[in-house]
């Protein structure tokens, strides 16, 4: 196959194929854990190409795919999230990927060296300390994980000989010339403008709607004022919090904690520091008059910090100044303070200059992109890792929480057998010594329940079963469920008199949007005529507001990353106005000033080529791989999946 590819590595059709193989196996975790055909034994839950994948196999991936999705999300995490994120699929898919790539090295005869293997896990960042190899963290890796040695370093060396695969696949894969300057000027290539805004709902209809116009709306929009369809559901509710008190977390549970999750309590170098600023007022125009006036600002500034800073080694008040002189007047008025704030929150020269001082120094001017600074360390806490002895209540409260929400778990299941087994949660929920509530009528609209909270899952879940159907357990941050819906009443029409105040309240805002489009429109075409942003604020009692420079890939600072009104506004000519729109909001814009890209130097060009050979493969490797997916021989037992 490979062999076909290098031969026909210019052709169109080929370069479309190569860019198409990074996506799956650009994210160095991505195969982590799916294990090769090597050594697996058991049932069949798929055969591809002749490769069997085997249900211990699948049942470790579909694992370790829920615990990087449960880290991901946190307490957003739930079986109900499993479901649509469709990670069982998601778990065979992995695997099939990955036989398939086992076919592509065994045909390349691409292999693993031992050093190869050796140099990776001994490099990877979870296993170091003090930047050498920790083999004591390595084996509580192992131990937290529930897995072995042998078969962690198995799944290594898959992951590393996919990359090799990958790599071997990509190499000839071409961006060209033009395409990366188009991308630099896109990226470079930028324009500012003045705007005014105001919401959709700005202009209010003065006038009430006539009996007539509400009879006619409510006529036409019955279904939106439809009374829903409502249901009654009994529930059970468990917290861990309930068994907080029967668990016991062992000394060695903590350690083995603290030790594999050190990560989380590492705390980064932090400053508490005050500055005074002095803009440089930098002007974007071009040629010599403009470069003598923007060196001369520079020199003005530097020269008032410098003078400054000589005033207040003699004894005047750093933060009096900074109310006084400072140019941002934020912090100004607060003293210059900055507060505490961690290491690399600030830009780089200004944290190379705390990096140099000490704890009560003053020193600048330090120059930036924003001006001159002359700034004072109040405090500075060097990056360390707590210690045990400062986060072991919070680590035995974790691992409670772990606990008591298995315990829960398996509490429910058990309860939803003895439940469908006599048809009755009540007394199922009673034999176990926990009570069930119930949540009385509900819609999908309307569904507040004290005794449940702010639970969206639940009422999802709710809605999907059918009368008298129980529920799978529903496991959320808070709480885990068992559902039950008891009674239903259908959806029906209602009489205009029952929801009228919901009618004239939704016409009244249709009236309202209406008028305000074409109270823009009108506003939008007159600017476009008199070019005067400034006279039509002052008619609309708004205040006009000002981008800085923006590229097409930014993001409009105080706007947001709306494409149309950036392709707008690139389009539009200096001193001219234009218009444009978001969800929730109008703009009225003219433009200031453009700023050219300029010449890229080689680093430049070749950052940009990386990106976008990266971007373009993952996005043709999806394309390949359901081509190639389509032509392999896939034979799927989907009974067997249903056992994990």
């Amino acid at each position: 196959m490979l062999s076909f590819v290098r031969k026909h590595s210019q052709s169109w059709l080929i370069k479309f194929i190569l860019w198409a193989v990074i996506i799956a196996f650009g994210a160095g975790t991505f195969f982590l854990g799916t294990g090769g055909s090597t050594g697996s034994s058991g049932s069949v839950v798929a055969v591809v190409n002749g490769k069997e994948i085997f249900l211990k196999e699948y049942d470790r991936a579909y694992r370790n795919l829920i615990e990087i999705y449960r880290q991901q999300f946190r307490g957003q995490f739930s079986e109900q999230l499993i479901e649509r994120l469709d990670l069982k699929n998601s778990a065979l898919d992995q695997l099939i990927l990955a036989r398939i790539l086992e076919t592509i090295a065994e045909e390349q005869e691409i292999k693993v060296s031992d050093d190869e293997l050796s140099h990776r896990i001994k490099t990877l960042p979870v296993f170091q300390q003090d930047n050498k190899f920790n083999s004591r963290a390595y084996q509580n890796y192992l131990n937290f994980n529930r897995t072995t040695a042998k078969q962690f370093e198995q799944d290594i060396r898959d992951n590393i000989q996919r990359e090799k695969v990958q790599n071997l696949i990509t190499e000839n894969t071409q961006v060209s010339h033009n395409e990366v300057m188009e991308m630099y000027r896109r990226e470079n290539e930028k324009v500012k403008f003045s705007y005014i805004t105001f919401p959709k709902d700005h202009f209010e209809e003065p006038s009430e709607p006539s009996e007539e116009e509400v009879k006619a709306f409510f006529k036409k929009q019955v279904k939106d004022f439809m009374i829903p369809e409502q249901i009654n559901v009994q529930y059970v509710r468990l917290t861990p919090k309930m068994l907080e008190d029967s668990i016991t977390i062992r000394d060695e549970d903590v350690a083995d904690f603290y030790e594999s999750n050190k990560g989380k309590f590492h705390v980064k170098k932090n400053y508490k520091a005050r500055h005074i600023l002095y803009r440089t007022n930098q002007s974007t125009e071009t040629g010599d008059e403009a470069k003598k006036k923007n060196k001369e600002a520079e020199e003005e500034a530097k020269k008032k910090a410098e003078n400054l800073l000589k005033k207040i080694k003699e004894g005047a008040d750093f933060a009096e100044m900074a109310k006084e002189h400072s140019d941002d007047k934020a912090s100004g008025t607060n003293g210059g303070d900055l507060g505490q704030f961690s290491k690399g929150t600030m830009v780089p020269e200004f944290e190379a200059a705390l990096d140099n001082m000490k704890a009560g120094e003053v020193g600048g001017p330090v120059k930036t992109t924003f001006g001159y600074h002359l700034i004072k360390l109040e405090e500075v806490n060097e990056a360390r890792v707590k210690p045990l002895d400062e986060v072991k209540d919070q680590v035995i409260k974790d691992l409670k929480l772990r606990k008591g929400k298995l315990r829960i778990q398996r509490a429910l299941k058990k309860m939803r057998v003895a439940a469908e087994e006599k048809n009755d949660l009540a007394a199922a929920a009673s034999a176990a010594g926990y009570e069930v509530g119930t949540t009385g009528l509900i819609s999908r609209k309307k569904h507040t329940v004290p005794q449940i909270g702010i639970v969206p899952d639940f009422f999802n879940l709710a809605f999907t079963l059918r009368d008298n159907e129980l529920s799978e357990l529903l496991n959320t941050p808070e709480a885990s469920f068992l559902l039950k819906v008891i009674e239903r009443q259908a959806p029906k029409e209602p009489k205009l008199e029952d929801v009228r105040e919901e009618v004239v309240e939704k016409l009244m805002a249709k009236k309202t949007k209406d008028a305000t489009k074409a109270r823009f429109k009108e506003l939008a075409a007159q600017l476009k005529k008199s070019k005067d942003l400034e006279k039509v604020a002052k008619e609309l009692e708004l205040e006009v507001q000002e981008t800085p420079f923006f590229s097409l890939t930014d993001s409009i600072p105080g706007i947001g990353n709306i494409q149309p009104i950036k392709d707008k506004a690139f389009a539009t000519k200096k001193g001219n106005a234009t218009s444009g729109e978001s969800n929730f909001a109008y703009y009225l814009i003219l433009v200031n000033d453009f700023e050219k890209a300029g010449s890229p130097d080689d680093k430049d060009l070749r950052a940009i080529y990386d990106r976008l050979k990266t971007v373009r493969g993952d996005q043709l490797f999806k394309d390949w791989l359901k081509k190639i997916r389509e032509k392999a021989d896939i034979k799927i037992n989907r009974e067997m999946m249903e056992v994990v």
